[in-house]
């Protein structure tokens, strides 16, 4: 059985619960697996802790709960900490760097896990002219770090859940986070 656990956090505003939409879709209906998707999120639209986990697997999904993280997506605010607790020695880690210190990361429990650091935001401001779009840019690179998810499925999905107007920034940045995992 495969089974893939998989975490994007950050704060509200980011995108997160849109991000979590699209890669859940293209994994989905694009790869073939089952997927569930949760979003949480404290009282705070803007600002305040968001998370959104997806749980796909080759099988039926009786338990839509993550128990391990697999891939963590850290966009910002307090995603370490929330995510510790999930996370073991064969866990990847995709950073946003610009909101999150990579120097926290040098807490012995992160010792053996793949980690790939980027700023998101930064390329997001530069590249496309938008730091809301960063987190497409995580979703490129966490589709080409896992394996999941093609770039054709994570565009089709993009293309087909954009809201009015942000489609042509959101497939740019989507572009940017895939050539930075080549």
């Amino acid at each position: 059985m495969n089974r893939w656990e998989i975490r994007i956090s950050g704060v509200g505003g980011q995108g997160l619960g849109f991000g979590g939409t699209v890669f859940a879709e293209a994994v989905g209906i694009g790869s073939g697996y089952n997927v569930t998707l949760t979003h949480t999120y404290d009282f705070r639209a803007r600002g305040g802790e968001s998370t959104t986990d997806l749980v796909a697997s080759d099988r039926e999904i009786y338990f839509p709960t993550l128990a391990k993280i697999d891939y963590l997506l850290a966009m910002g605010g307090k995603v370490l900490e929330i995510s510790k607790a999930l996370l073991n020695k064969n866990s990847v880690i995709i950073l946003n760097k610009d909101h999150i210190d990579p120097e926290s990361l040098m807490d012995p429990v992160y010792k053996d896990m793949k980690i790939f650091a980027y700023p998101f935001t930064r390329l997001a401001k530069e590249e496309v002219g938008n730091e809301i779009v960063a987190t497409m840019i995580g979703l490129g690179v966490l589709g080409r770090v896992s394996g999941l998810v093609s770039g054709e499925l994570l565009r089709e999905a993009i293309t087909k859940r954009s809201p009015g107007g942000t489609m042509e920034k959101n497939l740019r940045a989507l572009e940017v986070g895939l050539h930075l995992a080549l």
